[in-house]
């Protein structure tokens, strides 16, 4: 028991190399530090390299799950956001994760939101290798084969580059775990309990809220279940495996009702995807000068890395050079390497397959290199980007294509458990194996190569490059080489005469011994968590308009204060946010309220009050203080959030989805709350008219408004949650192994 308990454990426990700051010291995922140095926090010190991805760990996911933490706390279903853009969907914006079960129990449970974040990482960490160690074992890799495979994923710089953003992990963990139960739809003679796991893992990934790693997630079932299903000839399976996909969108469909019926109303969603559409999406698709961190996966800087430490005068820039060749690079979209260990097993695959056939597990592992084979052509833009980009409805909003590369990772990582078994001399001869380890030279040193070419650079960053690409070199030139060394060693020692006495170790050796030396343990950026700190004289009821200039791909703007999102953290309402899915009308009423468009050019779901922000239209959107300075500041003589006509009104109590207001006049009127009033709002139980802003109709004398939101689709989404719930504890329960005969 103890023996088999060993590699759950050591997955469970590995996680915390990179995380345990964050578990044990106190500290919080993103880079909080960063975000710190903007006021009101004004914190000194180092700042570290700018990135801008992993800001949104800060601005956007601790935010949000700050906010459905507390909702569930207070016994509320996350529905409405009332602190960003005048008021927002919360459920409906998918990578809130507000059904998400673990989520719900860390709200009940009323821990901290730091503390809460960090565990969801080390869970979902664990789980995404515990997935790729189940899978490989059932695809008939021994137990330190599977476990290096589920080391390799669970420290892959895919996920520790994409640990801050919260949807990302939560969502691609699943992955694995759904190929694992496509295997035993496949092959088990009473397949349905399978199906009913297919499900269960297909919803969790629904529910965690990335609906473009959903969409992969998908990519990768339907590939591996086609091509396993009919290697193995049984095509029909693939039929029952659709049935439990479909199971597990209906699990989820008390989320992605809402979430669809939202997203008819994206500012995203316009024209028809077009040939210059298309451009844009493509160019932001893995380069071939990319695949320089192949192997190392630094080999093109350490985002973390500052290059100008010594001349504070200049802007934080990092030693990740790409950045300054590709507009929008960042080292997580780019993380395309699984590792040098998995790299190496992908090179001694050819040397190996006569023997996986032997073995019986040739399928399987055409079956992963399928799904690594579609990731890696989504990710690099090839021709099949143009065939989703404008044949599947809704790929033309997803984001960069170079993510897609998670499943090359991913399978990757699983193929290195079924090689790593058969690199003896038993089954592998002498040539072949040196011809492998050529190949894995040739590879390793040639991609490092490949990534020292820098290109042109972005045009006024030529001087920053330069530096980046001279740190970025000195550092990368001897990690590759000991990298590729190192792991060069691992089927060395595989062929060795002592290797059955080492081989419980070893592999899992390599993976963590590869992971410290290309910097693993400190990839994922975490610093001292933000005080809730709210502006001087604000109301509890009011709606302040913090003004920002701009945002920067490359630095810190000077004077802003509060970035986006972050004044919901003591519970204050604004007029401008940060949200990845926005109201089409919400984005024109900023954009009005500016006189210019509300998003700079960094980002475009970020939506700032500007400078140039009419201090009328401010007053007239319930802002009752400008924080900032506007260039007309005007007569701004604030109204607060809530008039009536013909008599006064005040706000009595709020929750997230509920307001209460005491109205009193001489005659019936019409009162006016300046919150967004969309689909979903009722007042004391009847439909509120869509518009700008909240508006209903109320009596003479003194009366009680009680407003409530409710995401549209919700109750039918939870109709087919709840029957697709029956269906899969129904093939559960009669999908159970037929006792032996006695």
């Amino acid at each position: 028991m103890a023996r088999r308990a060993y590699p759950l454990a050591l997955l469970a426990l590995v996680p915390l190399l990179a995380l345990w700051p964050a578990i044990f010291g106190g500290m919080a995922l993103g880079p909080h530090d960063q975000v710190g140095h903007f006021s009101p926090w004004n914190r000194t010190g180092p700042m570290g390299a700018w990135d801008i991805l992993p800001m949104d760990g800060v601005l956007q996911f601790h935010v949000w799950r700050d906010l459905v933490f507390a909702s569930w706390k207070a016994g509320e279903v996350p529905f409405w956001n009332p602190y960003s853009l005048c008021g927002t969907p919360l459920l409906a914006n998918s990578q809130s994760g507000a059904l998400y079960p673990f989520h719900v129990l860390l709200g009940v449970l009323g821990l901290p939101t730091a503390l809460s974040m960090a565990l969801l990482a080390w869970m979902h960490l664990g789980l995404a290798g515990g997935g790729v160690f189940a899978l490989a074992r059932r695809l008939g890799a021994s137990e330190p084969a599977a476990l290096a495979g589920g080391m390799s994923f669970a420290l892959s710089p895919f996920l520790l580059g994409w640990t801050a953003l919260a949807s990302v992990p939560s969502t691609v963990t699943w992955i694995p775990w759904m190929l694992w139960s496509i295997v035993g739809v496949v092959r088990e003679e009473r397949p349905l309990r399978s199906m009913a796991w297919l499900g269960l893992f297909f919803g969790l990934a629904a529910l965690a809220g990335h609906l473009q790693f959903l969409a992969y997630a998908g990519v990768a079932a339907a590939s591996f279940a086609l091509i396993l299903g009919f290697s193995e000839k049984r095509g029909l399976r693939v039929l029952a495996a659709c049935g439990g996909l479909a199971l597990g969108v209906g699990l989820a469909a008390p989320h992605l009702v809402p979430v669809l019926d939202y997203g008819q109303f994206s500012h995203r969603r316009g024209a028809p995807p077009n040939e210059e559409g298309y451009q844009a999406y493509s160019s932001s698709a893995i380069r071939t000068w990319e695949l320089g961190a192949l192997v190392n996966p630094t080999g093109l800087g350490d985002p973390r890395v500052r290059i100008t430490e010594e001349k504070p005068e200049l802007p934080p820039f990092g030693a990740y050079w790409p950045a300054y060749s590709k507009l929008g690079a960042n080292w997580a979209e780019s993380a395309i390497s699984p590792g040098p260990l998995a790299s190496l097993a992908l090179c001694f695959l050819p040397f190996i397959w006569r023997k996986l056939r032997e073995a019986g597990a040739e399928s399987g592992a055409m079956a992963l290199g399928g799904v690594g084979l579609v990731g890696l052509l989504m990710a690099m833009g090839t021709p099949l980007n143009r065939l989703l980009y404008f044949g599947v409805p809704g790929w033309s909003s997803t984001g960069s294509p170079g993510r897609a590369s998670v499943l090359f990772v991913l399978a990757a990582c699983c193929l290195l458990a079924l090689v790593a078994d058969r690199l003896t001399r038993s089954d592998l001869p002498d040539r072949s194996f040196r011809l492998g380890l050529v190949v894995f030279a040739v590879v390793g040193f040639g991609t490092l190569a490949l990534g020292a070419r820098p290109q042109p650079a972005i045009q006024g960053f030529e001087e920053v490059m330069k530096l980046a690409v001279a740190t970025a070199t000195t550092i990368a030139l001897p990690m590759s080489f000991l990298l590729i060394l190192l792991v060069a060693q691992a089927p060395i020692l595989a062929r060795a005469p002592f290797a059955a006495k080492v081989q419980p170790y070893l592999w899992p050796g390599i993976v963590l011994a590869s992971a410290a030396l290309w910097g693993a343990f400190h990839i994922v950026p975490m610093g001292h968590g933000l005080e809730a700190k709210a502006p001087e004289g604000v109301g509890p009821h009011e709606r302040v308009a913090m003004v920002n200039k701009d945002w920067s791909l490359f630095g810190p703007v000077p004077g802003v204060q509060y970035p986006p999102n972050t004044l919901a953290l003591a519970r204050v309402r604004e007029v401008g946010g940060y949200d990845s899915l926005l109201h089409r009308d919400t984005k024109a009423l900023l954009d009005e309220l500016n006189g210019q468009d509300s998003a700079p050019p960094a980002n475009g779901n970020m939506m700032l009050v500007k400078p140039s922000a009419d201090a009328a239209k401010l007053q007239e959107a319930g802002a009752s203080q400008i924080v900032g300075t506007l260039d007309q500041p005007g007569d701004f003589q604030p109204t607060g959030r809530v008039q009536r006509d013909k008599g006064t009104a005040t706000i009595e109590a709020e929750t997230m989805n509920t307001i209460t207001i005491k109205t009193s006049g001489p005659a019936a009127g019409k009162l006016t709350l300046k919150d967004r009033a969309m689909p979903g709002w009722t007042v004391n139980g009847a439909p509120v008219a869509v518009g700008k802003w909240i508006e209903v109709e109320v009596p003479a004398g003194d009366a009680t408004v009680n407003l409530r939101y409710e995401a549209p689709g919700f109750k039918t989404g939870l109709m087919i949650g709840v029957l697709s719930l029956i269906g899969l504890v129904g093939l559960a329960v009669f999908g159970r192994p037929k006792p032996p005969v006695t």
